[in-house]
Order: C-alpha cells, then structure tokens, then sequence
C-alpha cells in the first residue's frame, strides 16, 4: 500500500468513527445532563510530545528511509463538560447540578460510577436511585436512604433534609475531561482507576432542587457536523479511487 492510499484509508476510518460519536451525540438530545463527545485527531510525533516526559526525544530521525513511512495519526476522545440548560420540573427528587462535578452512584458492577442525571426517584426500601435503580451515594459512599418521605428538601451543598432533620449529604465529585469515560446509560468512570478513588470533592458547584440540566448537544452543530463528515468520507474515497486508476494505468502501460 502507497503513503496516499494508506493515508486516505486512515482518514476513512476516522471520519466513521466520528460519524459514530456524532449519531450517540444526536441520540441523546434528551438525555438528562448528557454531554457530547468528539473526536481529536493529531499526528503519533504530535501525541507523543503530549504524553511523554519532557526529557524523552520524540522527533523522527532524520533518514531518507524514514521519511518514506507513512505519517501515523492517533484519535482520542474528548468529552465536552460545558453545562447544559436547567429547566425546572418542580420535582423534590428532581436535581441539577450548576456548575462542575457529577454525582456518586453505586454501579451495577459494585463500583462507583459518576453522572449528571439527577431525575432521582426512591425504591422500595427508600433509597434514593436513578431512573435505572442504581442507588445514589453519600459523603461516605454509602447508599442515601430516605425512608418514607413527608417534606424532602436538599440545599445547594447538596445536603439533605427531611421533616427538617438533616440525614446526609450528596456526593459530589469533579473531575478533568480527560480522566473520564463513558459507559451508557449516562455513567461515567475514571480511566485508569480500578477504585475509582480519582479526583476530589467538587467546590465549584450549586445544586438546585425542583430542576433538570438538559444535554449539551446542539442538534444542528451535530447535523453541520455530521454533512462534512460524511463529505469528507466520501473525499477520501474518491482518492482511494484515483490512487486505484492511477496504478491500474500504469501497469497497463508496462504490460502493453
């Protein structure tokens, strides 16, 4: 494969894996607190310069042989924290959060994962859980147990009254962009955390009861956003394709 033909290729797959993000980005317009996702693309040399210590050289050798390889790029995923918009429900159990950080909630696996749902709902046995029943931590990350519920009020800290007597408090974390995944079902993990102990308490934050943050995907920079992909997509194609008629020309030639 030819330095043109092999870079094309690479370019195809990258615009079909940005057109994945953008359809989940679409898929998810009402989701409660979802955030967008996008695709970086830089060269290996350029993401080495990132992740590699100062000291290490990661400049090419300057040899002819070296030069005819082809120029290697890596993808990443970046997730967009910008907040969404807060409308209210006028729930009590309803709960958004102004400014960083995500609530705590017990995964399924047993682990704590994190998310900016908070159209929270109470089970059973009076636990506070999100829609799909995973029950929402405290400040020692244990499940929040309300019990049978007469006046429920939550402060901007996070700390919950009920009947005016305090219970517990919400926890709240934040985290850089760059240490979080996504998981479905609007869950995040820490990359490179079995324990999922990364990050701190979130100080930069509100949380307002009676409202819900919306996702902070805009349906029509997704739509611009999906058309140049698929342009693009189809610019790398038409490449392949001349690189394919160049060569089919040229061994012509040489057999006639």
């Amino acid at each position: 494969m030819n330095k043109g033909t092999y870079q094309a290729t690479q370019g195809m797959v990258f615009e079909a894996m940005r057109m994945d993000i953008i359809a989940n980005n679409l898929a998810n317009l009402n989701s409660t607190g979802f955030k967008r996702s996008q695709l970086h693309v830089t060269s290996f040399e350029g993401h080495l310069n990132q992740v590699a210590p100062p000291q290490v050289d990661t400049t090419p050798p300057d040899r002819p042989k070296d030069t005819k390889l082809p120029t290697a790029m890596v993808a990443r995923y970046h997730i967009d924290l910008q907040e969404g918009a807060i409308h209210q429900t006028r729930e009590p159990l309803d709960l958004a959060i102004k400014g960083s950080g995500f609530f705590g909630v017990l995964d399924h696996e047993g682990s704590i994962s994190y998310t900016r749902d908070g159209a929270f709902t109470l089970n059973d046995q009076g636990d506070l859980v999100t829609q799909t029943g995973l029950p929402v931590l405290d400040l020692d990350e244990q499940p929040l147990n309300i019990g049978t519920v007469s006046q429920i009020a939550i402060d901007e800290n996070g700390k919950v009254f009920v009947d005016q007597q305090l219970i517990g408090q919400l926890l709240v974390k934040d985290f850089p962009a760059d240490s979080l995944q996504q998981t479905g079902h609007n869950l995040f993990r820490i990359l490179g955390s079995e324990n999922n102990d990364s990050g701190g308490p979130a100080t930069d934050f509100k949380i307002v009861q009676g409202f819900l943050e919306s996702s902070n995907a805009n349906p029509i920079r997704e739509m611009v956003r999906m058309i140049e992909t698929l342009r693009n997509f189809q610019g790398y194609q038409k490449t392949i394709q001349a690189f394919n008629d160049s060569v089919q020309q040229i061994n012509e030639t040489a057999r006639s």
